[in-house]
């Protein structure tokens, strides 16, 4: 994640452990990225800004639910010399956009991977091999205002 782009605040539990404050989040054309804590961070492939409607239509709640073998990668890296030690890759997903205003919506995601079909490397992953991996996070997107 570039340091020159906007974060937005958030809130994360991931495997059951809750993360009051997250790095933050973004949001391109490209994916949405979560950083969580340390080098750690959650990227979902199958939803990014474009997806976002125009501002005339921003009201209510819009839900989005993604079933698939890789819709997007959470992945921890100790050392960044070697790489993720870590990849689960997320099967199920759904995505709440709830709009507070034109320019303000709250985006909850709620995500799962199957254990057994995640990369990692042994020396540094001591975590559970078989199950499956949950998360939820929350933060608030501000629209670019265009003039």
């Amino acid at each position: 994640m570039e340091p020159s782009e906007s974060l937005f605040p958030g809130a994360a539990v991931v495997d059951g452990y809750k993360l009051d404050s997250i790095r933050g989040a973004r949001l391109d054309h490209k994916t949405l990225e979560l950083s969580l804590i340390d080098k750690s961070a959650i990227s979902i492939y199958t939803f990014n800004s474009l997806m976002l409607p125009i501002e005339a239509k921003r009201t209510g709640v819009q839900t989005y639910e993604f079933f698939g073998p890789k819709l997007g990668m959470y992945y921890d890296t100790a050392d960044l010399r070697e790489g993720p030690f870590v990849n689960h890759f997320i099967r199920k997903l759904k995505i709440e956009i709830s709009y507070l205003s034109k320019a303000e919506a709250t985006i909850m995601l709620i995500g799962e991977a199957d254990l057994s079909e995640s990369n990692v490397d042994p020396y540094w992953y001591k975590g559970s091999r078989s199950g499956a991996w949950n998360f939820e996070a929350t933060f608030l997107y501000r629209f670019k205002t265009i003039f």
